[in-house]
């Protein structure tokens, strides 16, 4: 019932089961059967529901001290794992996320558990997703999929990151429209779920860029355009942080449009609660102040 429990909290101090789904990465649905299988393991409502809302009554109010002590006692159970027992635990990451959120998070990480030994495996999102269906991960940071996800599978959202245009400072033209008329183009590759969410919007905009080159290293795209090679609309990912000198983003204004980034796991794993402390760290990075 620690999953419940969990739940239980999200969704008192959300007010919403929606909201509480946004928080631990579950769809609402899946939100309300664990509330209402935890109803049911206790024998009465937790609730409130009014309309989207959900107000805690007074038994939820009772319950959320013991459901908050309950899961800080079991969180121990894996502090407390003696070092002679190793873990090994294989974690996907994204490029962009490779070496800013995910290797940021890992310090705090891994002095809080010595006898964990991880892997990172770089790769594409949709590469990491199918390798993480077949078991050959045990998690994955991502881009959220453009589609919906295996019902055994949990999301954590962790990084929205705003598409801005990327221009050499010395282009003369001073909005995203008329730069992507005058200019030639990189494109952020269309098969990566990043580079589709370029490409829908140029579509919408009905925009037909003067398209020069498509790569997907963003690290790379961003040095072309330092070199003056062309623009290019791009997710301000934190590793590309702060951009060299030489290069400007401009705003896509009531445009923007956002990449999300998170952890994808199994809903059951057998060190469930060691890559909740994971989730916990890149959380905490992830509300961390950007570089400028």
């Amino acid at each position: 019932m620690i999953t419940e429990l969990r739940t239980l909290i999200a969704v008192a101090r959300a007010g919403t089961f929606a909201g509480a789904g946004e928080t631990i990465g579950l769809t609402q649905s899946a939100v309300s059967s664990q509330i209402k299988r935890l109803e049911e393991h206790l024998g009465y409502a937790l609730f409130e529901r009014t309309g989207r809302s959900a107000q805690p009554n007074a038994a939820a109010r009772a319950l959320l001290p013991q459901a908050e002590a309950l899961i800080k006692s079991f969180e121990q159970l894996g502090q407390q794992a003696p070092a002679e027992t190793p873990i090994s635990l294989r974690i996907g990451a994204i490029a962009t996320a490779h070496s800013g959120l995910l290797v940021h998070a890992l310090a705090p990480f891994m002095r809080q558990y010595p006898q964990v030994h991880l892997q990172l495996v770089p790769g594409t999102s949709m590469e990491l997703m199918d390798q993480l269906d077949t078991g050959a991960l045990d998690a994955a940071l991502i881009i959220r999929p453009p589609f919906g996800m295996y019902s055994q599978l949990v999301w954590q959202p962790l990084l929205h990151e705003p598409y801005m245009l990327l221009a050499h400072k010395k282009m003369p033209e001073q909005d995203w429209r008329s730069a992507l008329r005058q200019q030639p183009f990189i494109r952020y590759d269309r098969h990566s779920f990043g580079g589709r969410m370029v490409a829908r919007f140029l579509r919408h905009h009905q925009i037909e860029p003067n398209e020069r080159l498509e790569l997907d290293d963003l690290p790379g795209l961003v040095a072309t355009v330092a070199l003056g090679i062309g623009v290019a609309i791009a997710p301000l990912a934190d590793a590309l942080l702060p951009l060299p000198r030489n290069v400007k983003a401009l705003s896509l204004g009531e445009h923007t449009f956002y990449r999300e980034v998170g952890l994808l796991r199994q809903r059951t794993h057998a060190h469930s609660e060691v890559l909740h402390q994971l989730v916990g760290q890149l959380q905490k990075h992830a509300a961390a102040p950007r570089a400028a």
